[in-house]
């Protein structure tokens, strides 16, 4: 906590966050502490152009890290405005999103990337939403879980989940079953959202910030509402296009399905093509498995995955440039 400019301040608003990395939110708060120290001015009074001055120095190549960065830097001048701490009582970053490319053209070299990485899926995971309830979303579905209108996200429950073997039984809105091998990390983020019991929410004047969540077996819950009666424990799709929503109403307009599905499936090519040194139709065939695609059969009996389009944008050249622009296909291989 040394590391920090204006500690005192710096302690006193990660004890007041309900996150799930304070670690996460305190390395960001540490970047700009140079700049502090020259200036002899907090982050919370920092202007626009003086905080873009500390992104700059970063030399940051990902919109993902920078809105990420951005987000927390935003929750801090907050926190300082409902404080008394700012003297200025606009916060500069208040109105900086995804959308804002003269803002992007400024402190990031590449403004049109479509894919993320892992690494960065787990900053956002650890930073943006206070809910393991919103977060385990993004992983889920990072991580093959789909399904027509999110169904096999609606209908998982926690006994689904196989501990042993690091497996999800999934049900699809047909009732078919899938099972399909998952991280430890995945593992984790289930636990926390079944466990959680309380929803934070973006509480207007007047409101309780905190939300009972429905007891169920299922993993992804609903919030208990004063005059519901229904008997189906599980949530409507729409509530989980409602939460992935609030990523976006928080700057990361790309978090949607089919971005987050894609990225995943990078992210499997990447490990395959390490692993087995290439990207053909077996390991093809196996993301495919992973993600739930049709298998189709033609009529001499040949059984094939409808995958070209995805093949046109998740080659080895698209793993080099989200995982590593500066390294070979052989440091890739090693």
């Amino acid at each position: 906590m040394s590391d920090f400019y204006n500690p005192e301040n710096k302690i006193a608003f990660l004890e007041s966050r309900e996150i799930a990395s304070k670690e996460s939110y305190a390395r960001v708060l540490k970047l700009s502490a140079e700049a502090e120290k020259s200036l002899g001015v907090d982050l919370y009074d920092f202007s626009l152009e003086q905080i873009k001055e500390v992104l700059l120095n970063q030399k940051y190549s990902s919109r993902t890290t920078v809105l990420s960065i951005i987000s927390i830097m935003r929750n801090y001048i907050n926190w300082a405005i409902e404080n008394g701490k700012r003297t200025n009582p606009e916060n500069p970053l208040e109105h900086i999103n995804n959308n804002d490319e003269a803002f992007f053209a400024e402190v990031v070299n590449d403004t049109k990337k479509i894919f993320f990485s892992e690494d960065e899926l787990t900053f956002i995971e650890d930073t943006v939403s206070p809910n393991p309830q919103d977060s385990v979303i993004l992983r889920l579905i990072f991580e093959g879980v789909g399904g027509k209108n999110f169904s096999e996200l609606i209908n998982l429950k926690y006994t689904d989940l196989n501990k042993n073997n690091n497996t999800l039984l999934l049900t699809n809105e047909e009732g078919e079953q899938r099972t399909i091998k998952i991280s430890y990390r995945l593992i984790v983020m289930i636990d926390r959202a079944f466990e959680q019991e309380k929803y934070i929410t973006d509480a207007r004047w007047g409101e309780s910030p905190k939300a009972e969540l429905v007891p169920s077996p299922y993993v992804i819950k609903k919030i208990k509402l004063r005059k519901s009666n229904e008997s189906d424990l599980r949530v409507k799709s729409y509530v989980i296009r409602k939460r992935l929503e609030r990523y976006r109403d928080k700057g990361f307009t790309f978090l949607m399905r089919k971005k987050i599905q894609k990225s995943g499936m990078l992210y499997m090519a990447k490990e395959l093509f390490q692993r087995e040194g290439k990207l053909e139709k077996e390991q093809w065939d196996l993301i495919a498995k992973q993600f739930g695609f049709k298998l189709f059969t033609q009529e001499k009996g040949v059984q094939y995955y409808a995958l070209n389009a995805y093949k046109q944008s998740i080659n080895i050249d698209k793993i080099k440039e989200v995982y590593d622009p500066t390294k070979t296909l052989e440091h890739l291989l090693k």
